[in-house]
C-alpha cells in the first residue's frame, strides 16, 4: 500500500514539473491532457490514502475478527461521508456490509433508497435490504420501513408499516414506542376489523386495541370493552399487566377466566404463579410426588391446556404419558395428543416424542417410521432428535441398517462431533 502511494505522488509531481520543462509547453492542448491525466493522479492518491488509513489502523487497534474489520471500514465510511469524499464512502460501506455489519447495510439502504453518496436512487434494492434485516429482528430496519411508509407508500403500505413499528415496539425500541403514539393512516386491516365490529361480531374489539393506526383513547376504549366481554386474550393481557404490578390476586383473577374462556397461554400462567418457583413436574431433574397437590394442580391445568388444544398443553400431556411424568406411561394416550399438535404445525417437541415412541415400539416398520419423526424434528432444531438419530444409525434399530455417514452427519449437526 506504501508503495502505491509513493508511485501516486511521484507520477503527480512529475506530471507537474512536465507542464513547464516539456517541448510542447506552448501547446494549450496537451497542457490540458497533462492537467487531466494529473488530476485523474490525484484522485487515486486520495483514495489509496484513505483505504490505506483505514487498514493501516487496523493493526494499531489490534483489529483480528472481521467484526472488527468491519465495523472500522464503517467508521471509516462515516469520516469520509463528512468530507464529502462519496466515491470513497460507497465502497467502504459496501465492503463493511459485506462482511454482514448491520448498520452499515442499514446505511446502504438509505443509500439506495434516497440516493445518498453517489448512488442513483434505487428504493426497491433499499427496501429489500431492510426487509430482511426486519426479518431477522433488527428493530431500526423495522421502524426506517414505518419511517419509509410516509415517503413511498406503493411500495410500504399502511399495513406494512403499522405492523413493522409494533414489531420494533415489542422488542423495546423507544422509538418505535414513540411513533406509535402518532397517528398512522389507517389500514386496510382496521377498515376490516370496525367492519366486522359494526356488524355485530364478537372477539374483534382486542383486536382493535392493538392497532397502532387508531388513537390511543380508542384502543384503551376496544381493550376494557374486550374485557368485559369476556374476551379470552382480554383476559389474558389483563392478567399479564396485573402482574407486572405486581398484583399477583388479580393476575390469577384474569388468567383463571382467560383459561375458562378457551385462552391455553392462561393455563400455563396460572402454573408458574401456582409453582412459585418450584420446577415443573416436566422439567424437574426429580420427579414430584404424584400425591402433591402443587403437582396435581399442574397437572390439572397442563390436561385444560390441552382440551382447549393448546400446542403447549398437547405437547406436554403427550411427552408426560410417554415418559410417564405425574401419570402411568401410556403411549395410546399419547400419540393422540402429539400428532393433533403436529397437524397444528408444532415441528419440534410433537415429532420428537412420536419418535421415541415409534423407536421403543416393536412392529413391522416402526422403526423407520422413529426415524421419519426423528428427522422431521431434527429438520426444525431440536438437538434430542440429532442425538436420538446419531444412535440409531451407530449401532441399527431392527429394520433400520447402521450407516456411519449418517451417524456422523448427526453427531455433528448436534454439536457431538469436531468439524
Amino acid at each position: 500500500m506504501n508503495e502505491d502511494i509513493f508511485r501516486a505522488k511521484l507520477l503527480a509531481d512529475e506530471g507537474t514539473k512536465g507542464l513547464f520543462e516539456s517541448d510542447a509547453e506552448n501547446s494549450v492542448e496537451y497542457a490540458q491532457q497533462l492537467k487531466s491525466e494529473i488530476a485523474e493522479l490525484k484522485e487515486k492518491l486520495k483514495r489509496l490514502q484513505a483505504s490505506y488509513k483505514v487498514y493501516r489502523e487496523f493493526g494499531k487497534m489490534g483489529l483480528r475478527t472481521w467484526e472488527d474489520v468491519a465495523q472500522a471500514t464503517y467508521e471509516a465510511a462515516l469520516e469520509e461521508a463528512k468530507e464529502g469524499r462519496d466515491d470513497i464512502v460507497l465502497p467502504l460501506l459496501l465492503d463493511a456490509a459485506k462482511n454482514g455489519l448491520v448498520k452499515a447495510r442499514l446505511e446502504l439502504a438509505k443509500a439506495y433508497v434516497f440516493g445518498k453518496f453517489g448512488v442513483k436512487a434505487a428504493p426497491e434494492k433499499g427496501l429489500a435490504i431492510l426487509r430482511e434485516e426486519a426479518e431477522k429482528g433488527e428493530a431500526e430496519a423495522c421502524l426506517l420501513l414505518t419511517v419509509l411508509h410516509d415517503g413511498f407508500p406503493t411500495l410500504v403500505g399502511p399495513d406494512e408499516a403499522l405492523e413493522m413499528c409494533q414489531k420494533a415496539a415489542s422488542m423495546g425500541y423507544q422509538p418505535a414506542m414513540d411513533r406509535l403514539e402518532q397517528p398512522f393512516d389507517m389500514s386496510e386491516e382496521t377498515k376490516r376489523l370496525l367492519s366486522r365490529l359494526e356488524k355485530g361480531e364478537k372477539g374483534v374489539r382486542f383486536w382493535l386495541s392493538t392497532r397502532g393506526d387508531l388513537p390511543a383513547k380508542e384502543r384503551e376504549k376496544h381493550f376494557f370493552d374486550a374485557v368485559k366481554e369476556g374476551d379470552p386474550m382480554a383476559e389474558y393481557e389483563m392478567g399479564a399487566t396485573l402482574l407486572r404490578e405486581d398484583d399477583e390476586k388479580g393476575a390469577k383473577e384474569y388468567f383463571q377466566r382467560a383459561a375458562d374462556h378457551g385462552n391455553g397461554a392462561a393455563c400455563f400462567a396460572l402454573i408458574d404463579l401456582i409453582l412459585d418457583g418450584r420446577p415443573h413436574y416436566y422439567k424437574g431433574r426429580k420427579l414430584p410426588s404424584k400425591d402433591d397437590p402443587v403437582y396435581q394442580q399442574e397437572l390439572a391445568l397442563v390436561r385444560q391446556a390441552a382440551e382447549i388444544g393448546d400446542n403447549r398443553g398437547l405437547v406436554v400431556l403427550g411427552r408426560s404419558y410417554v415418559r410417564g411424568y405425574m401419570v402411568d406411561k401410556d403411549y395410546e394416550q399419547a400419540k393422540p395428543l402429539l400428532e393433533k399438535a403436529l397437524s397444528q404445525g408444532e415441528m419440534d417437541a410433537a415429532p420428537q416424542m412420536l419418535g421415541e415412541i415409534y423407536a421403543n415400539t416393536e412392529g413391522e416398520g416402526n422403526a423407520t417410521k422413529a426415524v421419519e419423526y426423528y428427522e422431521l424434528s431434527a429438520s426444525h432444531g431440536n438437538v434430542a432428535s440429532m442425538v436420538a438419530l446419531q444412535r440409531i444409525f451407530e449401532n441399527g434399530l431392527r429394520e433400520v441398517k447402521k450407516d456411519n455417514g449418517k451417524a456422523t452427519y448427526y453427531s455433528l449437526l448436534s454439536g457431538g462431533g469436531v468439524w
